[in-house]
């Protein structure tokens, strides 16, 4: 009796040590497990709140594009790296026109990332054909091997796919702008048409462009299709050398840009003062003339823009989207905004 009761009591020993030993881990093992949860949602509050810091950045910081990536913010006791990805890097998961702000931090060997896309408006006015005088007083003397073109081409010059524009569109009647001599041709649909250009629109975004412009000291600030620079002329300029650039190109009233080499250039040129072009000249895009901006073979006055040589202009929409996709996130603090924002 007494030895069956020793091993009963024993037994129940066993069994409570037992059933304790095991409460004890599964109070443990819910620790531990609440411990995990707890880091991974403190991570993932930190990578959105990386994601918050990150659009701030890109938001208030118009020189974001030179600090170097990723982005290191301090969360809490964590660091979040932050990357701003384009089109051009990610082709396939940036559309065009947009940035994706993308937050990351790692906690065990497992990434946990947060992102933000931001679409933005176009930047470029609306183009009407492949040169547009605006303005009453504009005047047009195309000399030599000069061709504008409002079908749309392609840089390489494969066919666009935007519908045809008129070559050339003036407030003025065609008689009254264009004279013509040598090999001086324009097409598009129609040559030449007369209408209504907002002329006080392309003067306020000349003045938007020039408060993000970049520095200019040589051709080589002129940008390229791959890095497509904002260029304004203040002072008289002569190119000689073989050039091909991109972007934004800005010629101020009384400034002078002489064009004597062969010169390539893909995206918008807005002439006030005085355009010169005497070598070989493609420019894919569109090219504007503000209120009484003169393109003329020889004006005494010294306000001419003159056509020679082998000139070629094209309206191209590729060329004018490709700055619009790299330049447009510049303006979000110059009266372009992000139209919308994708979380």
């Amino acid at each position: 009796m007494g030895r069956g009761l020793l091993i009963l009591c024993l037994g129940s020993f066993i069994i409570l040590g037992m059933v304790q030993h095991a409460v004890q881990q599964r109070q443990l093992t819910m620790s531990d497990g609440n411990v995990k949860m707890f880091m991974v949602n403190h991570a993932r509050n930190a990578v959105n709140s990386g994601l918050e810091l990150g659009l701030n950045r890109v938001f208030h910081d118009s020189n974001w594009e030179d600090v170097t990536q990723p982005w290191e913010f301090p969360v809490d006791t964590l660091s979040v790296q932050v990357w701003v990805d384009t089109h051009d890097d990610y082709p396939n998961e940036v559309p065009p026109m947009f940035i994706r702000v993308r937050s990351e931090y790692e906690i065990e060997n497992r990434p946990l990332q947060a992102h933000a896309f931001l679409e933005f408006d176009v930047i470029t006015p609306p183009v009407k054909g492949a040169v547009g005088f605006y303005g009453a007083d504009a005047q047009a003397n195309l000399s030599g091997n000069a061709n504008i073109y409002g079908y749309d081409t392609n840089p390489d010059q494969s066919e666009g796919s935007e519908d045809a524009l008129p070559a050339i569109t003036a407030e003025t009647e065609e008689d009254s702008l264009v004279n013509q001599s040598g090999n001086a041709t324009y097409e598009g649909e129609p040559d030449f048409e007369q209408q209504e250009l907002d002329g006080q629109e392309l003067n306020d975004l000349v003045a938007m462009y020039e408060s993000q412009a970049d520095v200019y000291e040589s051709p080589a600030d002129l940008g390229t299709p791959e890095n497509p620079k904002i260029t304004v002329l203040n002072e008289y300029e002569k190119l000689e050398s073989n050039i091909n650039a991109a972007g934004i190109l800005i010629v101020k009233e009384g400034v002078t840009l002489d064009l004597r080499g062969d010169f390539s250039f893909e995206g918008l040129v807005i002439v006030e003062g005085e355009l010169d072009i005497r070598g070989n000249v493609s420019i894919y895009g569109a090219l504007m003339f503000t209120d009484n901006a003169l393109l003329e073979i020889d004006d005494p006055d010294g306000t001419e823009g003159t056509f020679t040589g082998n000139t070629d202009i094209y309206y191209s929409s590729s060329g004018l989207q490709n700055i619009n996709n790299k330049l447009s996130h510049r303006f979000e603090q110059s009266g372009m905004t992000v139209s919308r924002i994708f979380y």
